[in-house]
Parts: C-alpha cells; sequence; structure tokens
C-alpha cells in the first residue's frame, strides 16, 4: 500500500545551494526541531569535508537559506559555517561527468519512508556497477557515509521527520535532466 504524500513543507529544511562551477544544484537536508538552523548547516558541513577531496576546485556553496517546518518562506542563513567552501585541489569537472549524481539512500525507521541525500559535481570514476558498495569504497565515500549516520536522528532526515537507516552503499546514477542540459 502507497504512502499518503506528505507536504514538502513538513519538517524543518535547510537548503544548500552549490555550483560545479557550471551548473547550480541544492542539497536539501531535513533537520529536527530540536536542533538550530545552524547546527543542521555544522552536519552538513561535516558530510561535504568529507566529500571534499572529489570535489573539484570550481565546485562552491553560493547560499545557504533554511525553511521551517510548515512555513512556505525561507530565509538566509547568516553566520553559517558553510559560507565560502569550495571543492578540494582536485582536477577539473570533466563535462561528461557533469550529470553523475551520487546518492547517499536510506529509509525511514518509523515510517518507512525513502531519504536520498544526492551530490553532483564528485569527480570520482564511478564504479562499473554504478554503485560503492561495502569495502570496495574509497576513504572519502566511507567518511561520508559515516558522517550522514553520526547525525541521522537530527540532520538528514526522511519527509515524515523520522530517522533512517542508511544503506551502506552509494549509488551513483545520470541525471537525465542533466545530461539534456549538458549536451550543445
Amino acid at each position: 500500500m502507497p504512502l499518503a504524500p506528505l507536504p514538502p513543507n513538513s519538517t524543518n529544511r535547510l537548503f544548500v545551494k552549490y555550483t560545479t562551477g557550471r551548473k547550480t544544484h541544492t542539497l536539501v537536508s531535513r533537520y529536527s526541531d530540536g536542533i538550530t538552523a545552524l547546527t543542521a548547516a555544522d552536519n552538513v558541513l561535516q558530510f561535504l569535508t568529507d566529500v571534499q577531496p572529489v570535489l573539484p576546485p570550481t565546485w562552491a556553496v553560493t547560499e545557504v537559506s533554511y525553511q521551517d517546518a510548515g512555513s512556505i518562506v525561507g530565509f538566509p542563513l547568516a553566520g553559517s559555517n558553510l559560507d565560502g567552501f569550495t571543492g578540494g585541489g582536485g582536477s577539473a569537472l570533466p563535462l561528461q561527468s557533469e550529470p553523475l549524481q551520487w546518492n547517499w539512500m536510506g529509509r525511514g525507521g518509523v515510517t518507512g519512508r525513502q531519504v536520498r541525500v544526492g551530490l553532483f559535481g564528485i569527480n570520482d570514476t564511478p564504479p562499473q556497477v554504478y554503485r560503492f558498495a561495502g569495502g570496495g569504497r574509497p576513504a572519502w565515500a566511507i567518511a561520508a557515509t559515516n558522517s550522514i549516520i553520526a547525525t541521522s536522528g537530527i540532520s538528514f532526515l526522511t519527509i515524515g521527520g523520522d530517522f533512517a537507516d542508511w544503506k551502506d552503499y552509494i549509488n551513483v546514477q545520470y541525471n537525465s535532466y542533466w545530461e539534456t542540459e549538458a549536451r550543445p
């Protein structure tokens, strides 16, 4: 039986807009009422710091905002440690890697709703089966997954507001919208 849809603003949300150097994307993290938007931003910062070694130098956070649960209005988040975050010292992101989406997946422990943390701009070679799993994951991928798991009770929540049981793999896929955008 399908789950009833919930409004997008059913939880507090943190919006982290970033650029890969060519395109702009938004990472969304849902967080609990028990923490502030600044704490949620610190949790996202830890995740991005773990991924930073494989982010190209052109990757940068451009804007951070938040929206309280039930609200239809978002506000800029002043004083966030995410301000000025940039990619690592890796090489430039090749155009063919622009539409690659790296997804950390989980499922709500209470509601059973899926949750995903998706990121564009990772400059690493995707595995042949498009999934980094188990012991075959590089160190940055293990660290990033552990950052999500460590804060899963307060950040990176499901749309239902509950914590997620995170998978120990990362799915890598080409996003068809961004494939079309990358074409001349």
